[in-house]
């Protein structure tokens, strides 16, 4: 057993709490001393209190006091606890609960469950925190003593009843799992905060149901494209078919495009879900389409009239199934761009699934081009030309200089 002083400046702004460290068989936790520092105020190498100035700290030695009379408590407290055996068996976690509840003379009191959920909440902004808030919605509709749980509260068997309570209304095993991750990422942070070290998930796992096929065939998308529309139905139209063009951008993205986002002929972007900058190659058909739905403020004209991304995508998926009538258009939404495009390059054009896989932007992260260091973009790029050659029905030279649907391998 091992007890050290950390100064704890992962929140990132100064004044930083003081803790104790409690080191045991490869574990630490952490109690705070309930005393706050600058930086200048901590000696990070020699792990004690900066010897400062009385006129820069006055304060000074009833701070080093008031550290030295908690540590003391602390490991006079371990030291009787391991002498008469009542660490045996005990993690890190628990022997600093029991050493805080010890020192203090009662129990700590608990931290509730939905009161920390709707504190991991609003860590976030825009549609991330919406979801949790629709999470915290749910479990409180579902369960009506929710604000009276405690972290220690949520259990495999509690769980397993809050997925039971949301079926009738939620069918969707995928659906449900949102909220069970949700739920799972606050209480990962619950431990990251070492508010508790009880987790469930270690035997409830979430597993996803199998989803039918999401993309269309190529007659279907030369079915779709040639559709007489009008009005908005007609911008829904272009903008899935710009989603095609664009190697199945996803729809956020494409949404939050800036007016610059187009540098010597290529898309530079930075994908929402990755994290990581894109590139591809704009193609005359998308160049057009572009063209025809410029925005103002943004590259796009969605965005002029929409606050948000999730705020347009319900109008797009909803307008998509009016466009034609019967199975699969009755069922289409923007997420199918992306299925297609993946479908009809492996399927229809035989290009080679590391080439598709960096298509979708996989190509640093995915397990198939793992190995790659540098893949070439031309590749890619010429994929998107065959595909955009095989949409509209063009056969090799037919307009552009490009190897075509039947031209060498990519």
């Amino acid at each position: 057993m091992k007890t050290r002083l950390y100064l704890d400046t992962r929140k990132g702004r100064e004044p930083f709490p003081l803790c104790l460290v409690i080191s045991r068989r490869g574990q630490s936790a952490y109690v705070n001393m309930g005393i706050s520092l600058t930086r200048e105020q901590w000696d990070s190498k020699a792990r004690t209190i900066a010897e400062l100035p009385p006129k820069r700290w006055p304060t000074r030695d009833q701070v080093r006091n008031a550290i030295q009379r908690k540590r003391t408590a602390i490991e006079t407290t371990l030291l009787t606890m391991e002498t008469d055996g009542r660490l045996h068996g005990m993690t890190a976690l628990q022997v600093r609960d029991a050493v805080v509840r010890q020192i203090s003379g009662a129990e700590e009191a608990p931290t509730y469950f939905m009161t920390y959920f709707d504190e991991v909440a609003a860590r976030y902004t825009g549609r991330t925190r919406e979801l949790y808030e629709t999470t915290a919605k749910r479990i409180r509709e579902y369960i009506p003593d929710a604000d009276t749980l405690t972290l220690e509260d949520v259990s495999v068997a509690w769980l397993d009843r809050f997925d039971r309570l949301m079926r009738p209304a939620s069918p969707s095993v995928n659906a449900r799992n949102i909220h069970l991750r949700n739920i799972r990422h606050v209480m990962n942070a619950a431990i990251d905060d070492e508010l508790t070290h009880n987790y469930p998930f270690r035997k409830r796992k979430i597993h996803n149901q199998e989803t039918e096929k999401r993309a269309l065939t190529i007659d279907q998308v030369r079915q779709f494209l040639a559709a007489p529309v009008k009005g908005y139905l007609e911008e829904y139209r272009d903008i899935f078919e710009l989603m095609l063009y664009l190697l199945g951008i996803d729809l956020v993205d494409i949404f939050n495009l800036p007016v610059d986002a187009i540098k010597g002929g290529r898309l530079e972007y930075l994908r929402s879900k990755t994290k990581k900058w894109y590139s591809v190659k704009i193609e005359p058909e998308a160049a057009a389409l572009i063209e025809k739905h410029k925005g103002e403020g943004w590259l796009l004209a969605p965005h002029d009239r929409y606050a948000t991304s999730h705020d347009y995508l319900k109008h797009i998926c909803a307008g998509l199934k009016k466009i034609l009538s019967g199975y699969p258009f009755d069922r289409l939404a923007t997420k199918w761009a992306r299925h297609t495009v993946a479908t009809l390059m492996i399927n229809e054009l035989d290009i080679p699934k590391e080439t598709v896989s960096a298509a979708l932007g996989h190509s640093m992260g995915s397990r198939i081009t793992a190995v790659y260091i540098d893949f070439d973009r031309k590749k890619v790029d010429k994929a998107n030309r065959k595909l955009i050659d095989l949409i509209k029905q063009r056969a090799a030279g037919d307009e552009h200089d490009t190897d075509g649907p039947h031209g060498d391998t990519v």
